[in-house]
């Protein structure tokens, strides 16, 4: 599974404990028509040259580390950067982090939950 994913770094979650965040970036196969026509084209240039960046699938994965099993991910499409750099250092990455820590965080308690019922 994480054979798609590269490792971006380690964090200490309150609650959680260590996780691991993960990014996966793919093209996008949305059409791109929220933007001008040049861009558009200049979008299309990029992809044709096999930037993935131009148009893009973001993927951040949280996982507690060492466990595989239970996740957390937030995702986003349809976006054009430049870079890996410039994704990292843009809020929406923030945003997209802090969601896959929350995604993991009820993963982890509804799974606790439904150990406690098997006691």
């Amino acid at each position: 599974m994480l054979a798609d994913y590269k490792f971006l770094k380690t964090i200490t979650v309150l609650g959680i404990g260590r996780v691991d965040i993960y990014l996966q970036v793919e093209e996008d196969d949305l059409e791109i028509d929220m933007y001008e026509e040049q861009d558009k084209k200049d979008i299309e240039k990029r992809l044709n040259r096999g930037d993935i960046w131009a148009w893009a699938f973001v993927q951040v994965l949280a996982m507690p580390e060492n466990i595989t099993e239970v996740f957390g991910t937030a995702a986003m499409g349809a976006c054009s950067y430049d870079d890996e750099e410039q994704l990292l250092s843009c809020d929406c990455y923030s945003d997209m982090e802090s969601l896959a820590i929350e995604d993991l965080s009820t993963k982890l308690k509804d799974l606790k939950e439904r150990l406690a019922q098997l006691e």
